[in-house]
């Protein structure tokens, strides 16, 4: 805390510096609520605010573990589909390369035949 707001809050007289920059009284409030957890012997208000930031951390991790799954369910359907995509290109290639062999043995018999 400012030492000059320190000796406002306990009534003491601030001497010649009260005259060149009189705090206002919601700079005091401020100042004091930084101080509180320092001045305070219980525990309730440190363990609250340590609740409450365990809280926003859940709700973080809580948050990015939906995202991952989000993702996670998003590649799986990009990897199904590429696997489509490869077995239907493999079954093109299967079908031209059975027309290729049919033509050919075609071809040779065509060959065959005519000698």
């Amino acid at each position: 805390m400012n030492h000059n707001n320190i000796k406002l809050l306990m009534d003491h007289s601030l001497g010649e510096s009260q005259n060149y920059h009189p705090p206002l009284e919601q700079e005091l409030l401020e100042d004091y609520s930084n101080a509180i957890n320092d001045l305070t012997i219980n525990e309730e208000n440190r363990l609250k605010i340590k609740v409450d930031i365990l809280e926003s951390e859940q709700n973080e991790i809580t948050l990015l573990k939906n995202q991952v799954k989000e993702n996670t369910s998003t590649l799986n359907d990009v990897l199904d589909l590429i696997k489509l995509k490869i077995d239907n290109d493999s079954t093109i290639i299967d079908t031209k390369k059975y027309q290729k062999q049919k033509d050919e043995i075609n071809s040779i018999g065509k060959r065959l035949s005519g000698k």
